[in-house]
């Protein structure tokens, strides 16, 4: 089975719930990076990935250290609408759907 590598940018409520109740739930699915403005929510969903998965992804402050991981597939981005628009356009410039 193919396994999708996948980044999360933006861990807020509706980030991390999707995290957990979606992405986390999938075997095919590969969290490799997760990305917020706020350490305390990266922390939180790096602990959720190592408990479930057994593995801690790349974490970062910075949105566009996520595109430089080796091998990303794709990216969810669940930021507030202000930087919503720009990062997923920054990530289709990337090639990063």
């Amino acid at each position: 089975m193919k396994h999708v590598k996948i980044g999360v940018i933006g861990l807020g409520q509706r980030g991390y719930s999707v995290l957990k109740s979606n992405f986390l739930k999938m075997d095919d699915v590969d969290i490799v990076g997760l990305c917020d403005l706020y350490e305390d929510r990266i922390e939180r969903a790096a602990e959720a990935v190592k408990e479930i998965r057994g593995y801690t992804p790349y974490c970062t402050r910075s949105y566009e250290e996520i595109f430089g991981i080796e091998g990303i597939e794709a990216v969810y981005v669940a930021t507030c609408w202000e930087t919503h628009v720009k990062i997923s356009i920054d990530s289709m410039r990337c090639g990063i759907p």
